[in-house]
């Protein structure tokens, strides 16, 4: 059961599904729709609603955190190569 849980048991797609959006939404919509069921499932204050905070919370670190961690590599790249830029 706990597997259902896992964010990286999921494609994309399927977690679109879950989120009831279409995979061509924009990241602004995608964001607030998460954070909105991460709102509502911590506020039930329930096992349950803890098990889907949770989830969610996986679910905006694989869409968000990801596209950070790339900016984050170019900018490094960018600094070792020499290069001062202002991101």
């Amino acid at each position: 059961m706990e597997d259902e849980y896992n964010v990286n048991k999921y494609t994309d797609e399927e977690l679109y599904k879950i989120l009831n959006l279409s995979p061509n939404v924009s990241d602004r919509v995608l964001e607030a729709s998460i954070l909105t069921l991460i709102n509502r499932y911590d506020n039930m204050q329930t096992s349950a609603g803890i098990q889907l905070s949770k989830f969610f919370t996986d679910v905006h670190k694989h869409f968000f955190n990801a596209e950070e961690e790339e900016e984050e590599m170019v900018e490094e790249e960018v600094v070792e190569e020499g290069f001062q830029t202002k991101m």
